[in-house]
């Protein structure tokens, strides 16, 4: 009750919620969404909006709530767990999925679900 007598609408979050902005986000995300599995960059994500690296990086971290790269990676964890799902080998799924090699895969796949690819790989056999 006391936070909403003295909550105020911050004006920065309302105009970063202008369509320009969210349309750049849009066209992130479609780039990961269609190129997920190739290297993509800050830059690259910089290029297609029109924007500065760092312009982007803030505007996605605001509406997304993560950034470019962190939702890049959990993107392809995703991918990674159905290929793995459907049976495909490690080393496969790792280079599939735009990781460098299976211990890439391996890290950033603990990381974000607390096992090894390896270990999904039996619960899910």
């Amino acid at each position: 009750m006391i936070l909403a007598l003295h909550a105020q609408l911050d004006p920065d979050l309302v105009t970063s919620r202008d369509t320009q902005c969210t349309s750049e986000v849009r066209m992130v995300l479609d780039m990961i969404f269609q190129s997920w599995g190739s290297s993509l960059s800050l830059a690259d994500f910089a290029v297609a909006t029109g924007t500065s690296r760092y312009q982007i990086l803030r505007r996605f971290s605001r509406e997304i709530g993560a950034t470019p790269h962190v939702y890049l990676t959990q993107h392809r964890i995703m991918r990674a767990k159905e290929m793995i799902t459907a049976g495909l080998p490690l080393a496969e799924t790792a280079l599939a999925c735009g990781f460098s090699d299976q211990s890439h895969l391996t890290r950033a796949f603990s990381r974000q679900l607390g096992l090894t690819p390896g270990c999904f790989a039996l619960k899910v056999a």
